[in-house]
């Protein structure tokens, strides 16, 4: 399966985003939440359409058929 070239840039992209070494040591409140968590939270809504796309474009078909 080909995958074109901005699609891995994205997942690139979100992956540097994942490691966010910036936020490692701040214990900001936002939201009622750690501000670290809140970021993650909102990082894997952002990845749940995007990988959605992923899989439906690389899942084999020949395994829906009866």
């Amino acid at each position: 399966m080909h995958y074109p070239a901005w699609l891995w840039a994205v997942l690139a992209l979100l992956l540097v985003l994942y490691f966010n070494i910036w936020m490692w040591d701040d214990a900001a409140i936002v939201l009622g939440f750690p501000k670290n968590l809140l970021y993650h939270v909102l990082l894997s809504l952002a990845l749940s359409p995007l990988m959605l796309f992923v899989v439906r474009r690389a899942w084999p078909r020949f395994l829906d058929e009866d």
